[in-house]
């Protein structure tokens, strides 16, 4: 089974806290959904994100053009 070689010899606790945050990301998919649904759980995710840090930078940073003299 490829998890149980990915997670080695974790013990109980340990290897679910690691299966639970590998499966995370997939959390919010129905079950029996296929590769097309994952794609694009998974794009809209990511954009979502980039929007986010996008937006965190803007409001974190002074606009550098405002203040040239």
């Amino acid at each position: 089974m490829y998890q149980s070689s990915l997670l080695g010899d974790a013990p109980g606790p340990r290897r679910a806290a690691m299966q639970t945050e590998e499966a995370d990301h997939l959390a919010e998919l129905s079950d029996g959904a296929g590769c097309t649904e994952i794609w694009e759980h998974l794009s809209e995710r990511r954009e979502a994100e980039e929007a986010a840090a996008e937006d965190e930078a803007a409001t974190e940073s002074p606009d550098a053009t405002a203040h040239q003299d």
